[in-house]
């Protein structure tokens, strides 16, 4: 398995960097997301507002935007609380925003990618193909708690 360091320029002008991976074994299988699915992932975001009421105290940030779930993340990380959110819920709800904020401002479409690793969502652009799975990337960085991803 090899990587490769690449970026793309959208039509809209933004400039994406990326790494590649690159494996001859892997076979994927893309598709559209259903209804159902699309749903699922407009839940997530409807939870959103509760994240807000509790990590972000400045009321002109509110909305589906990266500074703002950058402000969340960080203030979820430093909350020790017994009723703080959940990874999972904190995976989910980010992970929708992220992938819906992509696909609102840079031409991105939500798929289902499914190999014999498994199946996730991402979402996909048509300028090379570019996949990116907003879910897994936030699961990262709750593994290495980084943050100013978004």
């Amino acid at each position: 398995m090899s990587y490769e360091r690449k970026s793309f320029q959208a039509p809209e002008g933004k400039q994406f960097e990326y790494t590649e991976e690159s494996s001859e074994s892997i076979q994927e299988t893309v598709r559209e997301l259903t209804t159902e699915e699309q749903d699922k992932l407009i839940l997530q975001m409807q939870r959103l507002p509760q994240l807000l009421d509790r990590y972000v105290k400045d009321d002109s940030l509110h909305g589906i935007h990266p500074i703002v779930l950058d402000l969340v993340f960080a203030n979820w990380l430093e909350d020790e609380s017994p009723s703080r959110p959940a990874k999972e819920a904190i995976a989910n709800i980010l992970g929708a925003c992220f992938g819906h904020y992509l696909c609102q401002t840079s031409n991105f479409d939500w798929v289902q990618v499914t190999n014999e690793i498994g199946m996730d969502w991402a979402i996909r652009h048509p300028v090379g193909n570019i996949i990116i799975y907003p879910f897994g990337a936030v699961q990262k960085r709750l593994e290495t708690e980084g943050t100013g991803f978004f």
